[in-house]
């Protein structure tokens, strides 16, 4: 039993801190206004914690790119709270690759 504790925390781990990483570098991407698309948590993680799930569709360079994020949690409140701030055609704000504009990446510090 205490494994699987320990499964959930190490996910939960290596989850935020990828998304640190990225968060960081991707920093100077370009930003782009975007509309949501829709939120999901996942409730019933067959491994690991909880996850919520942004999709979303951004314009950029004239063209439209789909995009997805996830954000790790530890407790299944936690996730659901942090999806309810992102409602279905809700503005956030999204970061873009200027050189591969179909990669992307949504930060907590653009989206208070």
């Amino acid at each position: 039993m205490l494994g699987w504790y320990f499964d959930i925390i190490l996910d939960f781990l290596i989850r935020s801190i990828s998304r640190w990483i990225k968060s960081y570098r991707y920093r100077d991407w370009r930003a782009v206004e975007t509309i949501l698309a829709g939120s999901q948590v996942d409730e019933t993680p067959a491994f690991g914690c909880y996850k919520t799930v942004l999709a979303y569709i951004y314009k950029l360079n004239g063209e439209l790119y789909p995009g997805d994020v996830s954000k790790p949690f530890l407790s299944l409140s936690s996730a659901k709270e942090y999806a309810s701030r992102f409602t279905r055609g809700s503005k956030i704000t999204i970061r873009a690759d200027p050189q591969r504009p179909d990669k992307s990446f949504v930060r907590d510090q653009d989206n208070p």
